[in-house]
């Protein structure tokens, strides 16, 4: 792809020539000019043809979270996004917000079909598509594994997102407005772009158009490598602005390599708020630096505040190495598994501390459960819930059992009924009408036994509280 840098090298200095009305272009003719153009040209169109058979297009019919409503409420929707190979056995990376809640999937491939009369006809894409089956998703940084069973698939490589430039060419591919099979160029806009200085989350920033719909699709560098995942844009009139931003490839390799093996992110939590170092902060506080993080509260027994570290302490180190800002410090958390034991450095006044922190399991938010639904037997029509069967996985994310309970309440689901009733989502259904509960068969068969307008009396768990649930079946 040297060729394609080249070509762009050249028709800048020649558009340069163009406008100043005197020297590069004043010595080319035009003969050259177009040649370099049409060189130009050729080399983006094998760039495309060399990325296309790695792009897909993501389908999906399921649940997802109504707008504006109250946590655990979700309703039917279908949806589209776009997805890149990165396996030749079938692993493809999406967004997660493009497959949350899907009960269903199904993947849109653009082979190229050699077979086909020859001539112009040759390297013609045709789709086919196949059922995808969800390996695992992350909402954190809105990233997942989806695998289908088709082998011999060409995969893209990763460059390293480290080593990317601000005006590095790039384009992005993808499924825009369900325009399937599109193709958009432009730069990179920042390589380490924060939404906020608070954020611990980095982009790839770039004015390469993006739309709804390129969700999950790759922008790709001029060697046709996977730079990053194009995720979301900002935009006031819900279209390309040239501000769109991509997860960058070494964090897609890090998250991929994970839930591919384990099918969930462990993201660890060492109980703190952190605040990122400005000038101000630094000139008020008589802090050693004007950047890096400060710690603005410790939670009170957790593990920070069992090693000694106090609101205000200046993070110096992690591990050995100099934390500039929240985004390292979050890499630094990430890297350790659950019970690993990290180190930090900090700086209070003129003291120098050392700390030996515990990585603990981080909470998550209401709807985690929703990354669980997969299958039309979470449904349970006549209470207006999604539930899944209690199992290890299940267990390590709820709170100790008071008594025997065999089904979690995942979401309520918007237009069924009872969805307007009680029962929230992390829910544990004990019994029904002094009945057992054992699975979500089960739960179905004792309400198919029920008649209309009879009492059904549900014992649940909510967090460490027992509680009884009073529902009338209509």
């Amino acid at each position: 792809m040297n060729k394609l840098v080249l070509s762009l090298s050249v028709l800048v200095l020649t558009w340069l020539g163009f406008f100043s009305g005197h020297g590069f272009c004043q010595s080319r003719n035009l003969a050259e000019d177009v040649g370099t153009i049409q060189n130009l040209s050729v080399s983006l169109a094998d760039l495309a043809q060399k990325v296309r058979p790695s792009v897909v297009q993501v389908r999906t019919v399921g649940y997802g979270i109504v707008e504006g409503e109250a946590a655990g409420l979700v309703a039917s929707q279908r949806g589209t996004g776009s997805g890149v190979i990165l396996d030749r056995d079938g692993f493809i990376v999406t967004n997660a917000h493009v497959v949350k809640g899907a009960e269903h999937i199904e993947v849109w491939l653009n082979e190229t079909d050699l077979q086909q009369g020859g001539g112009s006809t040759a390297g013609l894409s045709q789709k086919r598509s196949a059922t995808g089956r969800l390996i695992g998703m992350d909402q954190e940084t809105d990233l997942a594994v989806i695998k289908i069973d088709r082998p011999g698939l060409l995969p893209l490589s990763l460059a390293d997102s480290d080593s990317l430039r601000q005006g590095q060419i790039m384009l992005a591919f993808g499924n825009p407005m369900a325009l399937e099979n599109s193709v958009t160029m432009g730069v990179i806009s920042s390589v380490d772009r924060q939404l906020s200085p608070d954020d611990a989350a980095v982009y790839i920033q770039t004015d390469t158009p993006i739309n709804p719909g390129n969700s999950g699709g790759p922008l790709v560098d001029s060697q046709g490598r996977l730079a990053g995942i194009n995720t979301f844009i900002i935009s006031q009139s819900g279209g390309s602005e040239g501000i769109g931003f991509a997860i960058p490839a070494n964090v897609v390799k890090r998250v991929y390599e994970e839930l591919r093996k384990a099918g969930h992110i462990h993201h660890g939590n060492i109980g703190i708020l952190t605040l990122g170092v400005t000038p101000s902060l630094a000139a008020g506080l008589q802090l050693p630096r004007d950047w890096g993080v400060i710690l603005q509260d410790v939670e009170p027994g957790g593990p920070s505040d069992e090693a000694g570290l106090q609101p205000g302490d200046f993070i110096a180190t992690v591990d050995g190495k100099t934390i500039r800002d929240m985004h390292q410090l979050l890499i630094a958390i990430d890297q350790h598994a659950i019970g690993d034991v990290m180190q930090i450095n900090i700086l209070r006044g003129s003291d120098k501390v050392e700390a030996k922190v515990t990585i603990q399991e981080r909470p998550d938010d209401p709807n985690r459960f929703m990354e669980m639904i997969t299958e039309n037997s979470n449904l349970v029509p006549r209470l207006g819930i999604l539930v899944i069967d209690i199992n290890e996985p299940v267990l390590k994310m709820i709170s100790e059992l008071r008594k025997p309970a065999g089904v979690l309440v995942a979401a309520r689901v918007a237009g069924l009924l009872g969805s307007e009733e009680s029962l929230k989502p992390g829910d544990l259904i004990i019994s029904l009408n002094g009945k057992e509960v054992t699975n979500g068969e089960t739960l179905r068969g004792l309400l198919g036994d029920i008649q209309v307008g009879s009492p059904v009396v549900l014992q649940i768990q909510r967090e460490n509280q027992l509680r009884f649930i009073v529902l009338d079946l209509q």
